[in-house]
């Protein structure tokens, strides 16, 4: 069940989304990467890992806003904080989806934006709250 402070962070992204012209993103999930099983009786455990195919077993649609983070300059005294000398995006999303459901976004996962664009994860950060999921976005080719 979403708290009252999700619903208000999922409705205002909506909006916001709606405002821009921006359409929902996928958030495709990674899945583990291969099982280990219980301990033998030498008390070993063995891993197997995951099979070919698609590396993504499930998705969430959410309302992503992003925004490009400044690059450096090609001067190498640009040293300014927050510059980065790779493009990457800034983005944030509710952490509910459109059902309500609270989502889980993990390290590596990938998004796609509503034009195609395929972006991985890197440092998804929760809010205190639990409503808002904010992270990096690196562009993959």
């Amino acid at each position: 069940m979403a708290t009252q402070r999700q619903t208000f962070m999922y409705n205002f992204h909506r909006q916001q989304c709606a405002n821009l012209g921006l359409l929902q993103s996928t958030i495709q999930h990674k899945q583990m990467a291969g099982t280990v099983s219980g301990p033998n009786a030498q008390g070993n455990y063995t891993y197997t890992p995951p099979g070919p195919g698609n590396p993504t077993t499930t998705s969430d649609q959410v309302w992503a806003i992003t925004m490009p983070m400044p690059m450096r300059s090609a001067e190498g005294n640009d040293t300014e904080i927050g510059r980065q000398a790779v493009q990457m995006l800034r983005g944030q999303c509710p952490a509910i989806d459109d059902s309500g459901t609270v989502i889980s976004i993990a390290e590596e996962d990938w998004l796609t934006d509503a034009s195609g664009m395929l972006f991985r994860i890197v440092n998804p950060v929760l809010t205190p709250d639990g409503s808002l999921w904010s992270f990096m976005l690196e562009r993959q080719r």
